[in-house]
């Protein structure tokens, strides 16, 4: 058996080239789906779909910032668009749960205001 000179055989080399090899692998897909995350392509656009009951479903263009009203069994619930996100800033709801659900900015996060039937979501399509 081969030796470097320090009593190592050559066979003990590839495993730490391996594990160095694997360990670079990794961050670069860790990387990649990490700027997939935070970096919105330039091919899609995100939207603000507004449900309420049976009065129609609204669509909002994420870039058109501002406050919207829209009316429920309740009464009226107002919604913000803002560069942070969207939330509900009011709602007729009894528990204003709608509103303790925060600002919402990424595909897939909603928010509910069941009583005032009332549902707000982020998607994301293709330009």
């Amino acid at each position: 058996m081969r030796s470097d000179g320090k009593g190592r055989s050559w066979t003990d080399r590839p495993v730490t080239l391996d594990a160095i090899l694997v360990l670079v692998v990794l961050c670069v897909a860790l990387s990649l789906m990490f700027m997939q995350k935070i970096v919105p392509s330039s091919r899609t656009s995100q939207f603000l779909v507004v449900e309420c009951g049976s009065a129609g479903v609204y669509n909002i263009p994420w870039d058109e910032k501002g406050v919207y009203n829209f009316s429920g069994p309740l009464g009226e619930s107002h919604l913000e668009l803002t560069e942070a996100g969207a939330r509900m800033v009011s709602s007729p709801c009894p528990d204003k749960i709608c509103i303790e659900m925060g600002i919402i900015t990424r595909p897939g996060q909603a928010i509910v205001c069941v009583p005032n039937r009332i549902v707000v979501r982020v998607l994301q399509g293709r330009e």
